[in-house]
Order: C-alpha cells, then sequence, then structure tokens
C-alpha cells in the first residue's frame, strides 16, 4: 500500500555542490528531514551532521533513484547537482516523471568572472590553432 505523499514531508536531496549544502541546511533550519545524495566520499565528509539529516554516498542511475524515491515516499526531489552534470539531471527528471514527484532544479547563475574566462580560453583557442596551422603549412 502505497502512503499518502501529502502526509510525508522528507525531501530528497541530489548533488553534493555548494547548492546543495545550502539547501539541506535551510531545511533542517525548519526542521524538514531530508536525504542528501551524494556521488563521492569527499561529498559526505563536508556535509555537517544532523539528526533529521541522511546522507547515501555513492552515484545512482535513473532506476536507483526512480527505487529510492519509491521506497521513501518523499514530497519532492531537489536537484543541486553540479552544473555541468547534464547527464545526471536528465536522469533525475527522468526518475521525477517515473514516480511522479516533483523536481526543483537548483542552478549557479554564472558570474562574470567565468564567462570572461571562457571567452578568454576560446581566444587563446583560437590563436593556438592559428599559429599551429601556419607553422603546419610551413613545414610542408
Amino acid at each position: 500500500m502505497e502512503t499518502n505523499r501529502t502526509e510525508q514531508n522528507e525531501v530528497l536531496i541530489l548533488g553534493g555542490t555548494y547548492e546543495g549544502r545550502t539547501a539541506a541546511e535551510r531545511l533542517l533550519a525548519y526542521e524538514i528531514p531530508c536525504l542528501v545524495c551524494v556521488a563521492t566520499p569527499y561529498g559526505k565528509e563536508i556535509l555537517t551532521q544532523h539528526p533529521l539529516m541522511e546522507v547515501h554516498t555513492g552515484r545512482m542511475d535513473r532506476s536507483s533513484m526512480a527505487a529510492l524515491m519509491r521506497e521513501r515516499h518523499f514530497c519532492c526531489v531537489i536537484d543541486a547537482t553540479h552544473p555541468h552534470a547534464q547527464a545526471v539531471t536528465a536522469e533525475i527528471e527522468a526518475a521525477c516523471r517515473e514516480t511522479g514527484l516533483p523536481c526543483l532544479r537548483l542552478q549557479r547563475e554564472m558570474s562574470t568572472f567565468s564567462i570572461n574566462a571562457c571567452e578568454k580560453t576560446k581566444k587563446t583557442a583560437k590563436k593556438t590553432t592559428k599559429k599551429t596551422t601556419k607553422r603546419t603549412s610551413e613545414i610542408n
């Protein structure tokens, strides 16, 4: 017999990022229990222990996430995985669709520094490619 989700208030947080830790801390401040899933032992190490928080360590695929979501009857899922972990986000979204759980995606904003660094890297790569191409044609 499936438990009514509206009676549950435990939140599933996926991610070992700053955003994931912050989400857990804020939920715990309101005495909302949560299960935080992190991929690595380091992700677990940097979480502050709390009696209302459980930590799962290890990578999961869509089917194992969906099984966990069914088993624990969470009220919602917070995807706080790394911004570049798009494949993981797709797996989380698929598991949430499969189980009918609402999913919230926490994303960090790209800083001006990141944008500038990316642009500078692109320009440097273009210059390097041009020089390499020129040198290669000189050799031939």
